[in-house]
């Protein structure tokens, strides 16, 4: 068959044999651009998958900073609370302690009140003792 088709090309001269020419390129040309479409296919498949794996990568970063990120502040909640709940306990010791001294004041000045009591009292049996030293030093000179 190719003979056939040699032969016709060949009786049409020049313009056949450039017929030839231009079909024989134009198979080249297209059994060229095939493979550099399959090439083409395969480059755009390839960067298909490293886009896949650096997407993934991109998550997997992403999710470990938003991991660590939840972790600290659960960490700092919960730190937060036992910060609270020891104020708390350091308040309720304060106020019990503010109570005591209170308590401990009021039974001072209560005392201090009865002290401040007796001592006017031993003023007064002092002034008392002292009239009656000078009554009864008047009364030996009386007599």
């Amino acid at each position: 068959m190719e003979e056939s088709i040699f032969s016709v090309l060949i009786d049409y001269g020049t313009l056949g044999i450039t017929c030839g020419v231009l079909f024989w390129l134009h198979v080249q040309n297209t059994k060229r651009n095939d493979l550099l479409i399959v090439r083409f296919q395969e480059q755009i498949e390839k960067l298909r998958s490293s886009a896949k794996e650096e997407e993934q990568a991109i998550r997997d970063r992403w999710m470990a900073v938003v991991e660590k990120y939840d972790s600290e502040r659960e960490a700092f909640v919960d730190e937060r609370t036992q910060l609270r709940s020891n104020l708390a306990a350091q308040m309720k010791e304060v106020l019990k302690e503010l109570d005591n001294m209170k308590s401990r004041i009021e039974s001072v000045a209560v005392s201090q009140e009865s002290q401040i009591q007796m001592m006017k009292d031993l003023a007064s049996e002092a002034r008392l003792k002292e009239l009656a030293r000078s009554a009864s030093k008047k009364i030996q000179s009386e007599n």
